[in-house]
């Protein structure tokens, strides 16, 4: 097989409007040549800037526009991806903050929450994935936003408070979170959400999250976190502001929340 057979492969692909395929999609176009010859031509096409692979054996055919960059955005693929990986899965934390407006610089980084087993998280064409796991992702609770190709899965505003709570530690700690979540007090619309999001966290994240929106003065939003709770029969215990951070008696105990303030968030930065 000559180069120009694999270029041409993926030039009809592409005219087609197919810009994503798998190493199995090339195997069974070309049955009588070996993997490793086919991987070498795979290999020079890279090199060459006309595909990319952000995973082992998935494959992207850069559109014109990024050529020059030779970057392809998470978006453009990673709901491809995800369904090749066969995995359900959500754009979280700064990811799906910036989509709503709430993180103002982008991130070299892209989050993502998947079902089943962990996923190695990996840079590829200059962003990281950076893959957590949930057993069960709440699908009720998931968005979908257009992208190029067509559709991708967001956390809802309201989840993706609780994600950047509960996963506070990925995002640059409370402060951070503290931050986003103001950013993001527009998108929130706690007047039509649904309690029953809430029951898909741990108790002390809700604790965490009333706590963040009394300190930021958004009264409203802190009574139906309270509201919420109360229908759901959710009972609070002291817990740590900081998950994993010492607690002594010298630390103070928010009433309402009962949590152990361990840590201080700097609103002042806000």
């Amino acid at each position: 097989m000559e180069y120009s057979d694999y270029t041409s492969w993926i030039h009809e692909r592409s005219i087609r409007g197919n810009v994503f395929f798998s190493l199995d999609d090339i195997e069974k176009n070309y049955p009588g040549v070996s993997k490793e010859v086919i991987l070498v031509a795979l290999s020079r096409m890279q090199d060459n800037g006309l595909i990319v692979s952000p995973w082992k054996t998935f494959y992207i055919i850069v559109p014109t526009e990024y050529k020059l960059k030779g970057e392809v955005p998470p978006s453009y693929y990673i709901d491809e991806l995800m369904k090749y990986l066969h995995r359900d899965y959500y754009v979280c934390l700064l990811s799906a903050a910036t989509i709503y407006g709430a993180c103002h610089q982008r991130s070299q980084t892209y989050y993502v929450m998947a079902s089943g087993n962990s996923l190695r998280d990996g840079v590829k064409n200059g962003t990281k994935l950076v893959f957590s796991q949930r057993q069960d992702i709440p699908k009720a609770y998931v968005l979908q936003v257009k992208t190029q190709t067509g559709m991708m899965n967001i956390s809802s505003p309201l989840m993706t408070a609780l994600d950047i709570i509960n996963m506070e530690g990925k995002i640059g700690g409370m402060s951070r979170a503290a931050e986003i979540i103001a950013e993001l007090d527009e998108s929130f619309k706690l007047s039509t959400a649904d309690y029953d999001l809430l029951k898909t966290y741990p108790v002390p994240v809700i604790q965490r999250f009333g706590y963040i929106l009394s300190i930021l003065e958004y009264d409203e939003h802190a009574q139906w976190v309270a509201d919420a709770c109360k229908a759901l029969n959710i009972k609070f215990r002291k817990t740590p502001l900081k998950a994993g951070k010492p607690c002594d008696e010298s630390h103070e105990i928010d009433k309402q929340w009962k949590l152990i303030i361990n840590t201080q968030i700097e609103i002042d930065e806000l």
